[in-house]
């Protein structure tokens, strides 16, 4: 919110585990974590199945080091080289260029771009019974469900954010010992805040992080 201080609901607070750090609390109780989390809860994946991740901004990254710790084999697509590097060190097993064959079809695909076209090609990808995970946001987009889902008995749904009961799992990951700060790349200061943003824009980063002291 880039203010010095905020007015929340009580129900808005997050309970801190001791002596955590300001740069991995942030990570905690935000979308790096509570996003992949949740996505988890709708659509789980076991150790050893096969996950497609489409984008690799900071929230498919958080994806990526999720499913990778609870055991999957993640396969990645970014057109970012620097962000295809982060994932194989987040823990994915490969990463590609759009439009490089991922291979055997995945069980799961977790769909991170707002590009519509992105959502076709998840559609197609993921194997007969697999289920695309719609995790960006995308406005529009005019499906043929008798042949992406009907027929190939694909399962299409979707997660926003966290839930209130998904944050005690969060926490139990991070006290487990998941590395959520592996996903920070850079940090500015808050007088900084205009390079921060272009540092982001720039898709040559993983999650920017600002401080205020």
């Amino acid at each position: 919110m880039h203010a010095d201080f905020v007015s929340v609901p009580v129900a808005a607070l997050r309970r801190l585990p001791d002596a955590i750090s300001a740069r991995d609390a942030v990570l905690l109780s935000g979308d790096a974590l509570g996003v992949p989390v949740r996505s988890h809860v709708r659509a789980p994946s076991l150790p050893g199945d096969r996950v497609l991740v489409i984008g690799l901004g900071p929230v498919g990254l958080g994806h990526t080091l999720v499913r990778t710790y609870y055991g999957a084999s993640v396969v990645g697509i970014e057109p970012s080289s620097y962000r295809r590097v982060l994932a194989m060190k987040l823990g994915a097993t490969e990463v590609l260029e759009p439009g490089q064959d991922p291979g055997i079809a995945p069980q799961i695909v977790i769909k991170c771009t707002g590009i519509p076209e992105c959502i076709h090609y998840a559609l197609s990808v993921v194997e007969a019974g697999g289920t695309v995970l719609q995790s960006g946001e995308c406005k529009t987009v005019e499906l043929n469900p008798s042949q992406q889902l009907i027929r190939r008995e694909v399962t299409y749904t979707a997660s926003w954010y966290y839930a209130d009961a998904d944050y005690p799992e969060m926490v139990n990951l991070y006290k487990q010992g998941l590395a959520i700060d592996r996903l920070i790349t850079h940090e500015f200061a808050a007088d900084d805040v205009a390079a921060a943003y272009a540092t982001f824009l720039s898709k040559e980063s993983g999650k920017v992080i600002l401080r205020w002291s």
